[in-house]
C-alpha cells in the first residue's frame, strides 16, 4: 500500500510539473518587416508572433503585449489610444506605455492559445529607426502570460541616400607647408542625426596635404567639443561625434594646428575637402579653397664668406628666419641668388 502511494504521489508531482512548464510556454515565431529601413526616420513596424499552448490573453484586462526594440531606436513614452497601433487589425483602445526601449499595449482584443498575432504600430507612433545602418537588428517579444524575451530574426537599416552637406572651408595660415587649421561647417540631412559617442564622420583631405594617423583629445572639435576619438589613413580622419548632432542642423568641425595637418606644398585655388558619415554615406564635397604663397620676406642673416679674398672658393655661411606662414616641408626648395661677379656651378 505504502509502494503504491508512492507511485501516485509521483504520478502527481509529474502532471503538476508539465501543468506548469505548459503555463510558461514562450511565445514563437517572432518577425518583424520595416515599412521604411532608412536611418532616424518614422517606420512602420509590423511584428507577429505566436502565442504557446497556454498564451491566451484576453481584451478588457491587463493582459499586455511588450515589444522591446533594440538600442538606439527612439520609442515614444505614450502612444495615444486609435489607429497609430493595431493587434490583429483591431486599434488599441488603451494608450500604448514606453519605457527605454519598451512599448507595452494592452490588446484590444482576445488572442487565443497558439493563435498568430501581427501588431502593426504605424509610422504615425513615431518608433524611430538607429542612426546606425547595420544587418542584425532585432525586437524581442513576450507578453504577461508568456514572461520569457523571444527574438525576433534579424532586419536591416540603411543609411540616408542624401549626401552630407559640406559648406566653406577656412585654412589658418593658407600658405603652402604650413600647419594649418581647417574649419567648416556640416549641415546633417533630415534622416542623417548621428549619436554621440558612436556616430562618425570621415573626413576626407585633397592630395598633397600631409594627414597625420593619430590625434589627441581637443585637436578636432565638433561645435566646440573636443573629439576624443580619431584616426588617420592616408588622406582620410575619421573621428566620432563628441556629441548628438540633430536632424537638418548645421555644425562646425574644426581641425586646429595641433591636429598637425599641414597644408600641400603646391599653391592653388581648386583645392577641395569631403566629408561623410555613418548615416550619410554619401559624401559631399566642399567649395574650392586656396593654398597660397607667404606674403612675408624670408629673412637672411649677417654672410660671412672664408676666406673673403677676391677670386677664391669660398665658403658661405649665413642663416636664414621663416616668417610664421613660412614653413618647409623636407625636400622643398630654398633659392639663394648671389651677386653678380660671383661664380656658381650649375651641379652640386
Amino acid at each position: 500500500m505504502l509502494k503504491k502511494a508512492k507511485y501516485l504521489i509521483g504520478s502527481v508531482c509529474l502532471v503538476v510539473l508539465l501543468c506548469t512548464a505548459s503555463a510558461f510556454a514562450d511565445v514563437s515565431g517572432v518577425s518583424a518587416s520595416l515599412g521604411t529601413t532608412t536611418v532616424n526616420t518614422a517606420a512602420q513596424y509590423t511584428v507577429t508572433f505566436t502565442t504557446g499552448a497556454s498564451g491566451a490573453l484576453s481584451s478588457g484586462s491587463s493582459d499586455t503585449i511588450v515589444i522591446t526594440f533594440p538600442t538606439n531606436t527612439t520609442v515614444l513614452a505614450s502612444v495615444s489610444a486609435g489607429s497609430d497601433i493595431t493587434v490583429n487589425g483591431t486599434n488599441i483602445s488603451t494608450a500604448a506605455a514606453g519605457s527605454g526601449q519598451n512599448l507595452t499595449i494592452n490588446t484590444p482584443v482576445d488572442i487565443g492559445n497558439s493563435t498568430g498575432v501581427t501588431v502593426i504600430i504605424s509610422s504615425s507612433a513615431n518608433v524611430i529607426n538607429p542612426s546606425t545602418p547595420g544587418s542584425s537588428y532585432t525586437i524581442n517579444v513576450h507578453t504577461s502570460v508568456e514572461g520569457t524575451e523571444v527574438a525576433s530574426g534579424s532586419y536591416a537599416i540603411t543609411a540616408s541616400i542624401t549626401e552630407l552637406s559640406v559648406g566653406s572651408v577656412t585654412v589658418t595660415p593658407d600658405t603652402i607647408g604650413n600647419y594649418g587649421q581647417y574649419s567648416f561647417q556640416i549641415t546633417i540631412a533630415a534622416d542623417g542625426a548621428l549619436l554621440g559617442g558612436s556616430g562618425q564622420i570621415s573626413v576626407t583631405f585633397p592630395g598633397g596635404t600631409n594627414v597625420p594617423a593619430a590625434y589627441a583629445s581637443g585637436d578636432i572639435t565638433v561645435d566646440g567639443n573636443n573629439v576624443s576619438t580619431a584616426s588617420g589613413a592616408g588622406q582620410v580622419v575619421t573621428l566620432t561625434t563628441p556629441i548628438n548632432l540633430n536632424a537638418s542642423t548645421a555644425y562646425t568641425i574644426i581641425f586646429t594646428t595641433n591636429a598637425d595637418i599641414r597644408n600641400p606644398a603646391t599653391t592653388g585655388a581648386g583645392y577641395t575637402l569631403s566629408a561623410s558619415s555613418t548615416a550619410q554615406l554619401t559624401a559631399g564635397t566642399s567649395p574650392n579653397y586656396t593654398i597660397t604663397t607667404s606674403s612675408s620676406a624670408l629673412t637672411v642673416g649677417a654672410v660671412t664668406v672664408t676666406p673673403n679674398t677676391i677670386s677664391n672658393i669660398g665658403e658661405y655661411n649665413f642663416g636664414i628666419t621663416t616668417s610664421s606662414d613660412g614653413a618647409l616641408l623636407a625636400g622643398e626648395i630654398i633659392y639663394v641668388t648671389f651677386p653678380a661677379g660671383t661664380n656658381v656651378p650649375a651641379v652640386y
